[in-house]
């Protein structure tokens, strides 16, 4: 009898991760007692706050390094990245593959993966050949805080928080609750 009800419990299980992977256009897997979200497309998501927040400022700091980036310049100081729009800068996230020479002053090391990632204001970086390149956010990581701009969102009755694309979870921790990075938009 005991042999029997294993067998039943592993065709459950077995027969629950089929319906799941084939189940919809995310991919969902187990992962520290969260959901973990892929890929999810945008008609999905519902926002709720739907006006995105853009911080626009007059002036950057003079101590900015203008960096090229596949023909767009961008400002950096300290963490912070900036564009040009008129007579004004808007303050946002980099584009993947961005370098800068120094990281700014608070940023949190992640080791993930045997790699070790620096964060700082809702950006992730790798160190390449002595200066630090933006990359997208390893699903996986957990950061102790999101930017301002980061936007509450709904996916399929579930909570989450949405910056430059990135799909982040709040999680429980030993230091309280953080944000887990579980996917991103399509």
């Amino acid at each position: 009898m005991g042999k029997l009800v294993w067998q039943v419990l592993l065709g459950m299980v077995i027969w629950s991760f089929a319906i799941t992977q084939g189940h919809s256009q995310r991919k969902l897997e187990v992962k520290r007692r969260s959901a973990v979200v892929v890929k999810t497309p945008r008609t999905k998501v519902v926002y709720i706050n739907p006006k995105p927040k853009v911080r626009v400022v007059r002036t950057i700091p003079g101590r900015h390094t203008v960096i090229r980036h596949k023909g767009v310049s961008y400002f950096y100081h300290e963490g912070h990245y900036y564009r040009r729009a008129g007579n004004r800068y808007i303050v946002m996230p980099p584009p993947a593959g961005v370098r800068v020479s120094v990281l700014p002053a608070r940023y949190l090391r992640i080791q993930l993966g045997g790699f070790p990632y620096f964060y700082f204001g809702g950006v992730f970086y790798l160190e390449k050949n002595k200066k630090y390149e933006v990359v997208r956010p390893p699903v996986g990581a957990v950061v102790p805080e999101l930017p301002d701009e980061a936007e509450k969102i709904i996916i399929d009755g579930k909570v989450y928080y949405e910056y430059d694309n990135t799909i982040y979870s709040l999680t429980e921790t030993n230091n309280g609750l953080e944000y887990e990075v579980v996917g991103e938009l399509d």
